[in-house]
């Protein structure tokens, strides 16, 4: 039997169309703050790339506000030890079906290391934590993956 969702849950994803008008809402059209949804946009959106080229350029943590946390890109060594169990690694299939069980990546081009982009929730002060992730977009992992592959850039290991 479903009950569906009770009031005062959430009933659908928040886009930044949803933001916009929460912002608009609480800024006076004569302000100096008030601008166009394009406006808002650009804004958004050059801040998040600022985030991202300081977090793939710098390989330091980035604070945010208000206590939510950090995020950083670390480096973390493959445990090939219990691959069935513990290993969340990338399945090579066309070598998993020459040789008949399941083979993965073992990044010999980073020296067995997986990077990721991490967000730190130690510090963070939010109800129901567990429920938030952070995915990154695809540019930034693109971006990630050329830095790499060209040795550019290395990062922190994480533990």
């Amino acid at each position: 039997m479903f009950f569906g969702r009770g009031p005062n849950k959430v009933k659908g994803c928040y886009t930044l169309k949803h933001i916009y008008d929460s912002y608009i809402a609480s800024v006076e059209v004569n302000s100096p703050y008030y601008v166009d949804y394009k406006t808002f946009v650009n804004i958004t959106t050059a801040y998040l790339k600022g985030i991202g080229d300081y977090l793939l350029e710098t390989s330091l943590p980035f604070r945010l506000s208000h206590r939510l946390g950090s995020f950083r890109v670390v480096k973390k060594k493959i445990n090939f030890l219990y691959q069935n169990r513990n290993y969340r690694g990338s399945i090579d299939w066309a070598a998993s079906v020459k040789v008949g069980k399941q083979v993965f990546y073992t990044n010999d081009h980073t020296g067995g290391y997986k990077y990721l982009f991490f967000w730190d929730k130690t510090n963070c002060r939010v109800n129901n934590l567990s429920k938030y992730r952070f995915i990154p977009c695809r540019t930034f992992k693109r971006r990630l993956a050329s830095l790499l592959k060209n040795n550019i850039k290395d990062y922190l290991e994480y533990k």
